[in-house]
Parts: structure tokens; sequence; C-alpha cells
């Protein structure tokens, strides 16, 4: 085996193990930014995959999103009406790694 070969299969290992990492962290969230099973019919109330509580997903023309508020993360945001909450139990974390939410 030359070379050439034996670099380009440590370039491509490489490449493979990097994507994998960003796979694997991309999954401590479930649905982070709440494009799965949105509810079309306005004014969107429903249930939102992979979370507890919550009332619904909105887009940002939708009737419980603040208008002025930039989406941080693609283009839905999950509403809470009323007195509730929203969760969703993460595992897999790293005590003293760090995070971005």
């Amino acid at each position: 085996m030359g070379k050439t070969s034996m670099r380009f299969r440590f370039i491509a290992a490489a490449a493979l193990m990097a994507s994998a990492h960003s796979l694997l962290a991309a999954t401590f969230v479930q649905n982070p930014s709440f494009e799965s099973n949105f509810n079309s019919t306005w004014p969107h109330y429903g249930p939102i995959d992979l979370w507890s509580g919550g009332s619904g997903v909105n887009e940002s023309s939708g009737p419980f999103h603040n208008t002025p508020t930039q989406i941080p993360d693609q283009g839905r945001v999950g509403f809470i009406q009323g007195n509730g909450s929203i969760r969703q139990t993460i595992t897999g974390l790293t005590p003293g790694s760090q995070y971005w939410l």
C-alpha cells in the first residue's frame, strides 16, 4: 500500500470520526428547534415531538411568537400558554464539558 493510499484512508477515517462526533452531539437534545411535528392549523396548538409539556409550536408569524424577537435557531419556537412547563430528559453528557443550548 502506497503513502498516498494510506494518507487517503487516514483522512477519510478522520472525516468519518468527525462527522460521527457531530451527529452524536446533536442527539443530546431531541427536536431542539421544534422542527418536527408542526401543526400547520392556526394557532398551532398540539403536542411537541420528543418534549413533555408545552402547548404547541409557532413560526415567526405565529400568534404566540414575540415578533420583534428573532428565532435563534432554524424557523420555529415551542410555546406554553398559561401555566405549564416544557421539559426533556437529556442523557450522555460528560461532567466538566461545555455544551451549547
